[in-house]
């Protein structure tokens, strides 16, 4: 299955798309509902969700840059909060 098709249902998108897309599925605890979330891309490889969502948009991984949300909203992946 390809990576688009399993990451993006587990954004939670709202009406307004200027707002922040908030990943909904792991990587975040009870303890810190503002972490990071994390995304599975192999069996062995985990990556941070907003990451994998920079990457997807612009069709190229960041490499080892980092990826830094304008909203300051960890659990955030809407791409256009992510530079």
């Amino acid at each position: 299955m390809r990576v688009e098709s399993r990451f993006w249902p587990k954004v939670m998108k709202p009406l307004d798309w200027d707002a922040c897309w908030v990943w909904a599925a792991g990587g975040k605890s009870a303890k810190r509902p503002d972490s990071y979330g994390a995304f599975k891309l192999k069996s062995h490889v985990t990556v941070r969700a907003h990451r994998v969502s920079f990457a997807l948009y612009n069709n190229h991984s960041p490499g080892e840059l980092l990826v830094l949300h304008s909203c300051d909203n960890p659990p955030c992946v809407n791409p256009a909060h992510l530079r």
